[in-house]
C-alpha cells in the first residue's frame, strides 16, 4: 500500500465518483462536490496522510458499492416476484414506493469519532447539516 502512484488516487477518484451515480439528487452532487473538494485539499498530503486518504476512500468506494449490488439485487428478485405473480396496482406501487428511499453509507463507529481532531468534527456537523437542510427542503 506504501506505493502508491499519481494514477491510483485518480483512479480511485474516478471509481468514488462512478459510485455516486447510485445517489439520488441533490445528494448526488452534494458528494461529488465534497469529494472534489477533499481531493483538492489533501493534493499536498503527507505520505502517511495519503496512505489514509486512500484507505479511507476506498473502504467508501467498496461499501456503497456492495450496498449498490444488494440494492439491485432486491430489486431484481421484487420485480421477478411481480412479474410472476398477478398482483394487483396496490402492491405494485407500494413496491415502487419502498424503493425510492435507498439508505446508502455508514455511520462512524466510536472509535472511529474519538479518533477525529476539532476540525474534523467541525466539518462533520457541517456536512451533518448540509445534509439536513437539503433532506428537509426535498421533503417540501
Amino acid at each position: 500500500m506504501n506505493n502508491l502512484s499519481k494514477n491510483d488516487f485518480i483512479k480511485l477518484y474516478r471509481n468514488v465518483l462512478r459510485c455516486h451515480k447510485i445517489l439520488q439528487e441533490p445528494m448526488r452532487s452534494m458528494g461529488d462536490q465534497y469529494v472534489k473538494t477533499e481531493w483538492r485539499l489533501h493534493k499536498k498530503a503527507t505520505p502517511k496522510q495519503a496512505i489514509q486518504f486512500y484507505e479511507q476512500w476506498n473502504m467508501y468506494c467498496n461499501i456503497i458499492l456492495t450496498q449498490r449490488d444488494s440494492i439491485l439485487k432486491e430489486n431484481n428478485n421484487s420485480d421477478n416476484n411481480n412479474n410472476n405473480k398477478n398482483n394487483n396496482n396496490n402492491e405494485n406501487n407500494n413496491n415502487n414506493e419502498n424503493n425510492n428511499t435507498i439508505n446508502i453509507g455508514q455511520d462512524l463507529n466510536e472509535k472511529q469519532m474519538k479518533s477525529l481532531n476539532k476540525k474534523q468534527l467541525e466539518q462533520l456537523d457541517k456536512l451533518k447539516s448540509e445534509t439536513s437542510t437539503v433532506y428537509t427542503q426535498s421533503d417540501k
